[in-house]
């Protein structure tokens, strides 16, 4: 970059070619410090220029510095993934828009997401599990009789013996309105 001259600012001070320690904020409001910037400082009222390198050289740092996935790491990710975009981007709950800028690089993904695509990368039955959508048919549970409902039942212990008690539960239900509804003759309640 040709040394500009006059500050585009206050239109009287001399821009100077500074190497210095430059500090960056990021999106998700992190200060990044940059050594050895070059960069172009007014000497009257301290308007900071930035040349096309520098930019590069700030990105760069913030990218490594946050941990950012690169265009190629997610291309890298989604490879072993082995499915279509639609389904890569339907499955993490991405538009597909935002995920084709991920990957062309004029967007960067943040930190959380790319904690999460990392996580989805090295453990592929999560992005099974995420795929298929796991959560909505949660696994069955079978409870059975406990040593201190024998003692308080003793017919349960029968019960269980013939293979007549199992309660089925599910994730958040009542194990106890569960077991009841499974134990008790549906011709006695």
């Amino acid at each position: 970059m040709k040394s500009p001259s006059l500050c585009i600012d206050c239109e009287s001070g001399r821009m100077r070619r500074v190497v210095e320690a430059y500090q960056s904020r990021s999106n998700d409001g992190n200060v990044v410090t940059i050594p050895e910037v070059t960069l172009y400082r007014c000497d009257k009222c301290d308007e900071v220029l930035l040349p096309a390198p520098s930019l590069r050289k700030i990105s760069e740092y913030e990218a490594n510095e946050l941990e950012q996935l690169s265009a190629a790491q997610i291309h890298g990710i989604f490879d072993r993934a082995d499915v279509t975009q639609k389904d890569f981007t339907s499955a993490l709950g991405l538009g597909e828009k935002t995920f084709h800028r991920w990957l062309k690089g004029t967007q960067t993904v943040s930190r959380s997401m790319g904690y999460y695509l990392r996580a989805v990368d090295h453990f592929p039955e999560v992005f099974a599990w995420i795929n298929d959508r796991k959560w909505r048919t949660p696994e069955r549970k079978v409870a059975r009789v406990s040593q201190r409902s024998v003692v308080v039942f003793p017919a349960l212990a029968k019960r269980e013996a013939s293979g007549l008690i199992e309660a089925s539960l599910s994730p958040g239900a009542n194990p106890a309105r569960s077991f009841v509804l499974d134990v008790v003759p549906h011709s006695s309640r």
